[in-house]
Parts: C-alpha cells; structure tokens; sequence
C-alpha cells in the first residue's frame, strides 16, 4: 500500500506532510530524500516486517517471563 503526500512545511528538524484526505503526518526531515522542499509530493510505501515482528514478539514474551519470575 501506499500514500501520495504533499511536504506542507518544515519546522526545524521535522516536516509536516499533508496526505491527500488533508490529513498531516509529521516525521523527521532526516527520513526525507536530501533536496526535497516545501510543495514537492513524495510516495510512502508501507510493508510488513515479519522479522521485527517476532523479535517485538520475543522481546514482549521475555519482560513477561522476568516480571511473572519476580526479576
């Protein structure tokens, strides 16, 4: 899946993106191909991340281990 946005305007080390139902998304300039300004439209591809999810997984199952074992 995918979003079309708009960069609205930066302010200081973060942009303001407007996607296209005008809703705002705000992230860190850094994340931003370099050159990009205010007015230019930019493409967000989302994917899934099976390996991060089962590493969340694994840490989660862990705390819950030590916290149920009184560590």
């Amino acid at each position: 899946m995918s979003l079309i946005a708009t960069i609205d305007r930066f302010e200081g080390d973060q942009a303001v993106l407007r996607l296209e139902d005008s809703q705002e998304l705000v992230i860190l300039r850094s994340l931003l191909p370099v050159g990009l300004h205010e007015g230019a439209q930019v493409t967000i591809q989302f994917t899934t991340n099976p390996s991060g999810e089962a590493d969340s997984e694994a840490t989660a199952r862990k705390i819950l281990t030590d916290i149920l074992q009184g560590r």
